[in-house]
C-alpha cells in the first residue's frame, strides 16, 4: 500500500483507496461514502441539508473553511461559487395529489417549456438556466426585484412551481380564429380537414423527375427503399404528407435529406418539433463535416436560424441562433427572416419568431367588453412546414405554425406517448363551452347537473338524506333537469316557506334558496344533514346539526364507501362532500373523464364505458343534448390526440357525428400516395 493512502472500501476484486495528497474532484468518491457519518475533526457531527456531490445548504457560515472527516476522507468546508453551475443540479419530484392521473403523464414537464416563470412557496422568483427533461433536472437563476437574473442558486422554499406564460394559448386562439374567419387560398387544405370526410377531394400527388440522392446515397442499406420512397412522397405532395418509425428507423436521416431535396430546388422550409433536442440534432447533423468535406449547410448554401432560447439550444449550434446571427453578422432581423431558408424552433419556442409574435392587431369595445381583430391574413412565407416527434404534438400545438406554410410533413411514430394536455385549458374551454345559438352553456345548468351527479352518489345508501343550499338560479335548472330525468333512488323536494316538515321528511334531497337557509334553519327536517358548497352557514355548530346528531345516534347513522375510504358518520360525508363540491366543477369532471377516456383508448370497450357513461350523465338533458355532446367531442378530438395520429387513425367519437378526416383520419387510398411506415431498425 502507497504511504499516505487508506482503504475506504474493499471488494473482492478491487480496492478502494483515497490520499490526503490528492487534489482531484472525484465525483464517483461520493458515491462511497456515507453522508451521515460526517463529523468535524473534534468529533462533533456535522449538520447541514444534503444536496447532489457532496454539497450541503448549511445555516451557520462559521464553519465555511473548517474540516471534516467522511469514512476517514477528509474534506474542508468550502463555499460554492455561482460560476459553477454543475453544483446547482436540482432534482424535481411530484406532489402525489390527485388519483386520476394517467402514468407517464407528469406535470413536471411544464418546467421544461419555454417562457416560463417559477416561484417557489417563499414567494421568490426563479428562471430555467438549464434542464435535462427526461431526468427532470434543473438549474435555476433567481430573478431580482428589478427582473434582471441573478447567478445560479438554489431555491429558497421547499416547494416550486411552475406559472406558465399564456401567450401560447393566445396564438393558438388566434390561429383557430384566423384560419375560421380569414383564411387565404394556401389554407383551403387546412380546412379540408374539418369537413365531411366523404365529400372532400384531396388532390393526387404530381410526378417528379428523378432525384440524386444527397444523404441516402447507400442503395444496400436497409431501409433505404422506404425512407427514399417518403422523400419522393413529401416533394410531390400536394398538402401533406406523413413518415411513421420506430425509433431509431431513421426518421431523422430521412428529414436531413429532405431538407437538402428542398433547399436544392428553392424552397423555404419551417422545422418544428417538441423538443430542443429533436430540432438541435437535425441542426448538428447538418453543420458536421465528414471526411474534410463541407458540411451540407455549406454545400446546398443553406442558411439556418434557430429561434429560441439560447440557453436551451445545443452548444455546437448556438452560432444559428437569431440574436447570435445578428450581432454576429451585423445584419438586421428583417433581412435575416428573409434571406433564411431554413427556420428551427420547438412547437412552443417558435412562437417567439418575429413574424409570429408582431403580427398587428387592433381593439374595440362592444357591450362594454375589450375586442381584438387582425388588420391583415397570415400569407404563408414557408413552402414546407416538417414536424419532427409529431405524435408528441397537438392539432393546436401544430396549427400555429401550420399557418405559415403551403405544405405539412409530419414524422413521428404512433406508438409512442401522446402528448401531454394540460387539463386546465380542456377545463377552460368547457367552462365557457359555446352552444350552436352563440351562448355559453348556462352556469346554472353545469352547477345543477354537477350537483345532481354528486348527490346520487352519496344517497346510495337509504338513511343519508341531505340539504342543498343553491342560488335561485340553480333551483330553477334543478326542477328542469328533474322532469327531463328518472332518478331511481333519489326523491328530491324544493323547499318554499310554506311547506312543513313532514311534507319534507320523506325526501333524501332538499333544495332551498341559499338566502333563506339560515331563517329557515330550524323548519327543516334534523334527519337532514345540510352540504354547505358555498359557505352561507356553518351547520356543524348549530341546533340543527346538534339535534340531528342526537339522532344519528340512535342508531341512524350515514354510510358511504368512496374511493375505499368507510364513512359511517354524517359529519364525516358532509366535510367530504363539501370539499368536493368546492374544490370541483362539471367542467373538471367532464375534463378529467374525457382525459382518461383518451388515454384508454387502445384497450378493450369495457375499460372506457364507465367513463363515457358518466359524461352522459353530466350532460344537461334540458338543453340541446345532441349539441353539448358534439361540442366536448370536437375539444377532445382537437386537445387530446396528436396531429399524427388524428390524420392516420383518426380518434373514436364519444358521441355520433359528422366524420370528418381530422376525427376519422385519411382514408386508405389518401394515406397509399401520402404515408410511408419505416420498419427497419438500425
Amino acid at each position: 500500500m502507497p504511504k499516505n493512502c487508506k482503504i475506504i472500501k474493499e471488494d473482492a476484486n478491487r480496492f478502494v483507496v483515497y490520499s490526503e495528497k490528492a487534489n482531484s474532484n472525484y465525483p464517483k468518491l461520493y458515491n462511497l461514502l456515507h453522508k451521515e457519518n460526517i463529523k468535524f475533526e473534534d468529533g462533533s457531527k456535522f449538520v447541514a441539508e444534503p444536496h447532489e456531490n457532496m454539497t450541503f445548504k448549511i445555516s451557520d457560515n462559521s464553519i465555511i473553511g473548517k474540516r471534516v472527516v467522511c469514512n476517514d476522507v477528509k474534506f474542508i468546508i468550502k463555499d460554492l461559487k455561482n460560476n459553477n453551475k454543475d453544483q446547482f443540479w436540482i432534482q424535481l419530484e411530484e406532489f402525489d395529489e390527485t388519483d386520476d392521473d394517467i402514468p407517464g403523464f407528469s406535470p413536471l414537464k411544464y418546467f421544461f417549456d419555454d417562457d416560463i416563470s417559477i416561484k417557489d412557496d417563499a414567494g421568490n422568483e426563479y428562471s430555467l438556466f438549464q434542464g435535462i427533461e427526461s431526468e427532470y433536472k434543473l438549474i435555476l437563476k433567481e430573478k431580482n426585484n428589478q427582473n434582471r437574473f441573478q447567478n445560479f442558486c438554489f431555491p429558497k422554499g421547499k416547494i416550486l412551481q411552475v406559472r406558465v406564460n399564456t401567450y401560447q394559448l393566445r396564438k393558438q386562439l388566434e390561429a383557430v380564429l384566423t384560419l375560421q374567419n380569414m383564411p387565404v387560398g394556401e389554407h383551403s387544405n387546412l380546412i379540408k380537414l374539418f369537413e365531411n370526410r366523404e365529400r372532400v377531394l384531396w388532390h393526387e400527388p404530381n410526378k417528379i423527375n428523378k432525384l440524386d440522392w444527397i444523404v441516402l446515397t447507400d442503395d444496400n442499406r436497409s431501409g433505404a427503399k422506404e425512407q427514399r420512397n417518403f422523400v419522393k412522397q413529401a416533394i410531390q405532395t400536394p398538402d401533406f404528407a406523413i413518415l411513421e418509425g420506430p425509433p431509431g428507423s431513421g426518421k431523422t436521416t430521412v428529414i436531413l435529406e429532405l431538407i437538402c431535396q428542398l433547399a436544392k430546388q428553392g424552397q423555404r422550409i419551417l422545422l418544428c418539433g417538441s423538443t430542443h433536442v429533436a430540432i438541435d440534432n437535425v441542426l448538428e447533423r447538418l453543420h458536421e463535416k465528414r471526411n474534410g468535406e463541407q458540411t451540407l449547410i455549406q454545400k446546398f448554401n443553406i442558411l439556418p436560424v434557430r429561434i429560441g432560447d439560447e440557453n436551451r439550444i445545443n452548444e455546437d449550434v448556438k452560432e444559428f441562433q437569431i440574436d447570435n446571427l445578428i450581432k454576429d453578422h451585423q445584419i438586421s432581423q428583417d433581412l435575416l427572416l428573409d434571406v433564411a431558408n431554413l427556420v428551427c424552433g420547438t412547437t412552443i419556442g417558435i412562437l417567439q419568431h418575429p413574424h409570429f409574435k408582431d403580427r398587428k392587431q387592433k381593439s374595440f369595445f362592444h357591450k362594454g367588453e375589450r375586442k381584438t381583430y387582425f388588420e391583415e391574413p397570415i400569407v404563408p412565407d414557408f413552402d414546407y412546414l416538417i414536424i419532427d416527434e409529431s405524435s408528441k404534438t397537438t392539432f393546436q400545438e401544430f396549427l400555429v405554425p401550420a399557418l405559415y406554410a403551403k405544405k405539412w410533413i409530419l414524422a413521428g411514430d404512433v406508438m409512442q406517448l401522446s402528448p401531454f394536455t394540460d387539463r386546465e385549458q380542456i377545463v377552460a374551454n368547457l367552462e365557457s363551452l359555446q352552444l350552436k345559438d352563440g351562448n355559453p352553456l348556462p352556469k346554472e345548468y353545469q352547477l345543477a347537473v354537477f350537483y345532481l351527479h354528486k348527490i346520487i352518489e352519496i344517497v346510495k345508501y337509504a338513511k343519508n338524506r341531505f340539504i342543498l343550499p343553491v342560488p335561485v338560479k340553480v333551483i330553477e335548472a334543478f326542477f328542469i333537469e328533474m322532469g327531463k330525468r328518472n332518478f331511481e333512488n333519489l326523491e328530491i323536494a324544493i323547499f318554499n316557506v310554506n311547506t312543513t316538515k313532514l311534507e319534507l321528511i320523506a325526501s333524501n334531497l332538499i333544495i332551498i334558496d341559499e338566502n333563506i337557509l339560515k331563517d329557515n334553519l330550524n323548519n327543516l327536517p334534523e334527519t337532514h344533514a345540510v352540504l354547505e358548497p358555498r359557505l352561507k352557514i356553518d351547520w356543524q355548530t348549530s341546533e340543527h346539526a346538534f339535534i340531528h346528531n342526537v339522532w344519528q345516534n340512535k342508531g341512524n347513522n350515514f354510510k358511504l364507501r368512496i374511493k375505499g375510504k368507510e364513512m359511517e358518520n354524517s359529519f364525516d360525508i358532509v366535510e367530504n362532500t363539501n370539499q368536493f363540491l368546492k374544490e370541483k366543477s362539471w367542467a373538471e369532471e367532464i375534463a378529467w373523464r374525457v382525459d382518461r377516456e383518451h388515454q384508454l383508448r387502445l384497450l378493450s370497450e369495457s375499460k372506457t364505458q364507465n367513463y363515457r357513461k358518466a359524461i352522459e350523465e353530466l350532460i344537461p338533458l334540458s338543453l340541446d343534448k345532441k349539441d353539448i355532446e358534439t361540442r366536448i367531442n370536437t375539444i377532445a378530438t382537437i386537445a387530446f390526440p396528436s396531429i399524427l395520429e388524428s390524420l392516420i387513425k383518426g380518434i373514436p367519437a364519444r358521441f355520433k357525428q359528422t366524420e370528418t378526416t381530422i376525427s376519422k383520419g385519411f382514408n386508405q387510398q389518401e394515406l397509399k400516395h401520402r404515408r410511408t411506415v419505416l420498419t427497419y431498425q438500425h
